[in-house]
């Protein structure tokens, strides 16, 4: 089962199986179902309407031979009535079986004395015996027709012939028995009517009719050509059987039980039953004769007979079935493998993609106007925005590299600037710091003035000259002070610069991972590069806010650091324009010495704040230096993170 939890095709090509295979057997048992009730049907209507047709012809043979007797037994009771002779009466019936080739027999029995009250006259006369009584019975002998005295009239069983209808005063068909006629025994039913005068039985008319047309009849009554057909009386004797069953005697079995419910209720019955060990269909019709008795006819069809057309179309349609199953196979297995195909290109071309060397420009085809060529559209178009989306990370990875050199490069001069700051700020407050000596040793001084006049002018020129130095040297720590603050202003420029790349990166990241989850399994590859480069971004950007933070405090410190500087330049100023006092004031020193000792006390602390916005100015100088070494730390970074955005996205052909 493996493959088919695999494999579209599989699936695809089973599932239509299935079903078809579901549907044809639905099918095949409906049609199956169907033909058969058809044909139970068909052989029902076809049994009912032979067995009906039989009944037909036996009840028009039997009925047509009680008519007869009715009528010989009405018109016997007339001649009897108007004083017929026994040589009339003999007439009547000769005529009546000449003129009736079906009847083997005609006969009348009286009561003795009823017919002419002579029967002592006709005692063992012709068609009598030695009773007198009119017994004739006319019967075909050959070709001729002869008269002899019927027997065993009075005697139950053998006479029933005689004794039910003069006993009941009702007709009755007689249930088929052996008579020996012309020396044959010959199996006969007969019809017999009484002849009633003045409301008295006084005698029995009746028709022998012979059972053999019937018996051919029944037995060459064969239904679908398997089936049997059975004539039996009502007590379910035997008349005529093409089943085997023995003539005369009762009908036994499910067959007789079915014969005999049809007598009794006077309705066909249908049913199936086991006839033999075998299943049958059994029909039974029963057959109206006069007003009181009533036959059936049995039919029996096996089964098997039944249904055996229903079965042939049942195998024909399993043939068709099954063969129409073996195309639908083959159908449905090449039109999977035309579905499936462009599938099976496209996973190719992924894993192309994801195993190999990552060639984004190959393309699928997109002419069929079903599914697989949209869906090939849509990979072609897939593939395309992937492309430009590596080519825009590559670029950005490019940019990025730049702007990390560019930053590393800014940093580098930055520490030489800041190191040459810091330099220049020794030597300021080395000269400060000389200064600050001079002028305490003025203030020493100031009580020798009187007498060190020239001493002190040289000491007043030689603190002039160090504050022009001073100035100068303030000048230039000022100049560097402010390129470190233009420095740290392109800095954050470099950096905002790369921020701007960073979100851009991000976003194109994101927009990667949009189109790669779109694109379902297909898209799991350009997933994980979108998130790598995304992770990617989120490092540049916190490394470039780092390098913010730290530009953000060189530019405070070179505005403290150029605040100082101003104030150093100013506290110089006023250096110089003391000692220029001093130098055009030598003469009034001794009137001015307490002024001048003054004036001493307020340079001292002058070049005492000169010496400390030096030391201020190496301190920022230091602190730039420090940043700058930061900013190069985090262009290194950049850097690297630059080139692990080239390597991913190297992976990739556009």
């Amino acid at each position: 089962m493996q493959i088919f939890r695999r494999s579209i095709k599989a699936r695809l090509v089973l599932s239509v199986v299935v079903m078809l295979a579901v549907a044809l057997v639905a099918l095949v048992s409906v049609i199956s179902a169907r033909t058969q009730a058809m044909a139970r049907e068909a052989a029902y209507r076809y049994a009912d309407e032979a067995s009906r047709n039989a009944a037909a012809q036996v009840q028009d043979r039997v009925v047509t031979a009680l008519d007869t007797a009715r009528s010989l037994s009405a018109t016997l009771s007339g001649l009897t009535s108007q004083g017929g002779t026994r040589a009339q009466a003999d007439a009547i019936e000769r005529d009546l079986l000449a003129a009736s080739p079906e009847y083997l027999g005609v006969w009348s029995a009286f009561e003795p004395g009823a017919f002419d009250g002579q029967d002592a006259r006709f005692v063992d006369t012709t068609g009598t015996d030695g009773t007198g009584r009119y017994i004739s019975y006319w019967y075909r002998d050959g070709a001729s027709i002869a008269v002899t005295p019927l027997t065993d009239y009075e005697k139950p069983g053998p006479g029933d012939y005689y004794v039910i209808a003069r006993n009941t005063g009702e007709e009755k068909v007689i249930d088929p028995y052996l008579y020996e006629v012309g020396g044959q025994q010959v199996l006969l039913t007969s019809t017999t009517a009484p002849v009633v005068r003045d409301g008295a039985v006084v005698g029995v008319a009746g028709v022998d009719l012979p059972l053999s047309a019937v018996q051919e009849q029944v037995a060459a009554l064969r239904p679908l050509g398997a089936g049997r057909a059975t004539l039996v009386t009502a007590s379910g004797v035997v008349v005529g059987s093409g089943a085997g069953a023995e003539i005369g005697e009762p009908l036994a079995g499910a067959t007789g039980t079915a014969a005999k419910r049809a007598v009794e209720s006077g309705k066909a019955v249908n049913e199936v039953v086991e006839v033999d060990g075998r299943p049958q269909r059994v029909v039974a019709v029963p057959i109206d004769l006069g007003q009181t008795d009533r036959w059936a006819v049995v039919i029996a069809i096996p089964t098997s007979t039944v249904l055996a057309d229903a079965n042939s179309v049942r195998a024909t349609s399993i043939g068709l079935a099954a063969g129409a199953l073996l195309l639908a196979v083959l159908v449905t297995v090449v039109i999977a493998r035309r579905t499936v195909r462009p599938l099976e290109l496209l996973r190719d071309r992924m894993a192309e993609i994801a195993d190999g060397d990552g060639d984004l420009t190959q393309r699928v085809d997109e002419s069929s106007p079903d599914e697989a060529g949209q869906l090939g559209a849509a990979f072609n178009r897939f593939q395309a925005k992937v492309g430009g989306t590596v080519r825009s990370i590559t670029q950005a990875a490019e940019r990025l590299s730049e702007t990390a050199t560019a930053v590393d490069r800014v940093s580098t001069d930055l520490r030489s600037t800041a190191s040459t700051t810091s330099e220049r700020a020794v030597l300021a407050s080395r000269s400060a710091q000389d200064v600050d000596g001079s002028i305490r040793g003025l203030a020493r001084a100031n009580d020798e003035l009187a007498a060190s006049i020239s001493e002190i002018a040289s000491s007043a020129s030689r603190a002039s000259g160090v504050t022009v130095e001073a100035v100068t040297v303030a000048g230039r720590a000022a100049e560097q002070i402010d390129s470190l603050g233009r420095s740290g202003a392109q800095i954050s420029a470099v950096v905002d610069l790369i921020n701007a790349i960073a979100q851009q990166t991000n976003l194109l990241a994101l927009n990667a991972t949009i189109e790669a989850a779109r694109a379902g399994e297909a898209g799991k590859g350009f997933a994980v590069v979108a998130g790598e480069v995304k992770e990617l971004a989120l490092q540049t950007a916190r490394a470039t806010g780092d390098i913010t933070e730290q530009v953000q405090a060189i530019q405070a410190g070179t505005q403290e650091a150029t605040t100082s500087m101003e104030q150093v330049r100013s506290v110089v100023d006023q250096i110089h324009e003391h000692n220029g006092t001093i130098a055009s004031a030598v003469e009034e020193q001794s009137a001015v010495t307490a002024q001048m000792t003054s004036t001493g006390s307020e340079a001292a602390a002058a070049s005492s704040r000169v010496v400390s916005a030096v030391d201020e100015v190496a301190r920022v100088a230091e602190q730039a230096s420090a940043g700058a070494r930061t900013a190069q730390s985090a262009a290194q970074q950049l850097t690297a993170i630059a080139g692990d955005m080239r390597q991913l996205v190297a992976t990739f052909k556009v």
